[in-house]
């Protein structure tokens, strides 16, 4: 015996000591009966006043007990005499509350006493004390049976050792039952025999051999007691709770009445105590066929299996008495498949198996493996620009992914939800679980990637646009959204327009278009640009109005003067402002004299007069000239000057005075 086998498992010891708990809950509940007692009182029969007539005793280490007879027996008409007994006139020796088996019993009997012994039992029969023998009933009274035993008279046995658990008589004339030879009564010479007595040991003889031999027995279950069933296996035996079924029994009253079959765990003769487990016969029953399915199973074969248990690395599975292991990456040909989206306990289905290990006991299946992969036949079912139905099964800030079967799945991007333009929310047009129906974009068999498409159910609306919002058209819409650049507003269904913040105002534009619109304001803007291609509407909200340039040239035209503010300097030339438009002095343009830069002459605030010498429309461009103003003014000057009559000649200091040039700034 190896050292695993003779020493006990955690298991075993763990049930030993619950098996050690229950029967001494047990023992305490019956301590009565568990005492050495009364055969007939421990076999449950009722008790009976012991015989009165005097038995040759058999030997004084047999301490056979005599079986009580009854008082009285009357004969009926056409017995024989030897059917009739006297009635019994003294009392019994007390009866052996011990029966020890015949081979440990000290063979210490006398000759002369076994040889005077054995003239007084019946020859014929070459019967011995203590023997067990089958005979026929030949008579069944109220209050006893009369048996053949093959002698001059027949044997007499109490009625009460026929009783069964429910005090019941369930014998007839003609049946054999099994008798011990107890000696013979020394008046009137008639064999005693016992058949309480018989099946007593013959129960324990065969309780005995089931325990020494690991075979299992068959009884009854005939009680209940708090910690366990009580079994009849001719005579009572015990039974815990934990060692009934594999797992845990709650209501003990339903084995009333079963025959049960089970193991001897434990036995005691002299205490005539037996423990019977059934589980243990059940796990071995158990092992046994594990060990017959596992020898059977085939790495490669499809099986049939009941799911046991779903766990969130995979499920177990029942192979029919053996577990196997169904792992998380073989429940599904679905990419990060949740094993409780495809199992519930109690499921049956079809599984591959994928390894057995015979020594350990473990096997692993797959599911998916039992399943052909879609991927693989894809282009048998499906083709781009076919329409397909699915489920919404994840929606992320990219898209939505829709189930078309188990182990394919295809991907709606953000831009193809819908034909809107600006910025888009999956969740907006999505949520999970929908059923959706979608377009076949394309696919890419070896990755495993599918695009669909959810707004190419319908024609493209931006085909139509141009008609439909011509350049310069006004429109109607409502504010939906923001960005840093502009705010989109949806015109229909599916057309989104787009206001750039420089279009929002003819000033100075905001920083945010928050500052001028709100979410949901329902807006009037002109259409400035129409993009097909791009799916793009440019529109515009301070196309509203006349814009100040226009209206600044409607009203000035080139050569005028002007008159105005200096607002930015720059190395190039100086930013005038208009009344509400700008225009450029150029630096060639700011004095007749060359200068290095604009603020040799000029400074931000200064009110200066210019000439306008260009008025770009297209462009929205003015250009200003002080040096053509200065010339002009000069010219205009002298040309006066020249065209007077003057009287006293001319004073050239006077007319410098008059001129308007400006000082030349200190440096």
């Amino acid at each position: 015996m190896s050292h695993d086998e003779s020493l006990p498992s955690k298991e075993q010891k763990k049930d030993q000591q619950k098996i050690k708990e229950e029967l001494a809950e047990f023992e305490k509940e019956l301590e009565d009966e568990l005492k050495p007692i009364d055969e007939k009182a421990l076999l449950g029969f009722r008790s009976v006043e012991p015989a009165q007539k005097p038995v040759k005793p058999v030997s004084p280490e047999r301490e056979a007990v005599t079986p009580e007879l009854p008082q009285q027996l009357e004969p009926e008409e056409g017995e024989t005499a030897a059917e009739e007994l006297a009635a019994p006139e003294s009392g019994a020796p007390p009866a052996s509350e011990t029966l020890q088996p015949a081979e440990d019993k000290e063979q210490e009997e006398e000759p002369a006493f076994d040889a005077l012994l054995q003239q007084y039992l019946p020859q014929s029969l070459n019967l011995e004390v203590d023997d067990i023998i089958e005979v026929p009933i030949v008579t069944v009274r109220r209050d006893y049976v009369l048996i053949d035993v093959g002698d001059k008279a027949e044997g007499v046995i109490d009625i009460c050792e026929f009783l069964d658990e429910n005090g019941e008589i369930n014998i007839a004339v003609g049946d054999l039952v099994e008798v011990l030879i107890q000696g013979r009564d020394e008046e009137s010479g008639q064999v005693m025999v016992s058949h309480q007595f018989a099946v007593q040991r013959l129960s324990l003889e065969r309780l005995q051999r089931a325990h020494k031999n690991k075979t299992p027995i068959s009884g009854k279950v005939t009680e209940v007691v708090k910690a366990g069933l009580i079994v009849r296996v001719g005579i009572p035996c015990f039974m815990p709770a934990s060692q009934i079924d594999r797992m845990r029994v709650d209501d003990l009253t339903a084995w009333l009445g079963k025959q049960i079959e089970a193991y001897v765990i434990d036995f005691d003769w002299s205490r005539r105590r037996a423990i019977l487990s059934r589980r243990k016969l059940l796990e071995e029953a158990e092992e046994q066929r594990r060990q017959s399915l596992l020898a059977s199973l085939i790495p490669g074969e499809n099986l049939t299996v009941k799911v046991k248990r779903v766990l969130d690395f995979g499920a177990f599975v029942d192979l029919g008495g053996l577990d196997a292991l169904l792992p998380r990456e073989e429940v599904s040909w679905e990419r990060g498949a949740r094993p409780s989206t495809f199992l519930k306990e109690g499921q049956t289905l079809k599984v591959k198996i994928l390894s057995v290990d015979r020594e350990t006991g473990k096997v692993a299946v797959s599911r998916r493996q039992a399943k052909s992969n879609p991927w693989e036949t894809i282009e048998r079912k499906y083709s781009v620009n076919k329409v397909v139905r699915g489920t919404v099964v994840n929606i992320t800030r990219y898209g939505a992914f829709v189930n078309l079967e188990e182990g394919l799945t295809g991907l709606i991007h953000i831009s193809d939800l819908s034909w809107a333009g600006g910025a888009k929310r999956p969740q907006d047009y999505l949520k999970e679980g929908d059923t959706v129906k979608a377009v076949i974009l394309g696919f890419d068999k070896e990755k495993q990637r599918m695009s669909l498409g959810l707004k190419q159910i319908s024609l493209d609306p931006w085909t139509e646009v141009e008609d439909k919002y011509p350049v310069g058209s006004r429109i109607r819409g409502v504010v939906t959204a923001f960005t840093n650049y502009g705010a989109f507003v949806k015109l229909d269904e599916n057309i989104e327009g787009m206001i750039h913040v420089s279009d929002l105002s003819w000033e100075k534009p905001p920083a945010h278009p928050g500052k001028v619109l709100r979410l949901n304001q329902e807006v009037e803007a002109v259409v400035l640009k129409t993009d097909q291609e791009s799916h793009r509407i440019s529109i515009g909200l301070k196309q509203l109005t006349t814009s100040p340039f226009e209206q600044f040239a409607r009203t000035h035209s080139v050569g005028e003067r002007v008159k105005g503010q200096i607002v930015r300097l720059l190395p190039f030339g100086a930013f005038v402002e208009l009344g509400g438009v700008e225009g450029l002095i150029h630096v060639s343009q700011i004095t007749p004299e060359r200068i290095e830069s604009p603020d040799d002459v000029l400074k931000v605030g200064q009110t200066v007069e210019l000439k306008i010498t260009k008025i770009d429309v297209a462009n929205q461009k003015i250009s200003l000239s002080r040096k053509e103003y200065l010339r002009d003014l000069e010219a205009r000057e002298a040309k006066g000057y020249v065209n007077q009559h003057i009287k006293g000649g001319v004073n050239i200091g006077e007319l410098l005075k008059k001129l308007p040039i400006e000082p030349k700034p200190e440096e």
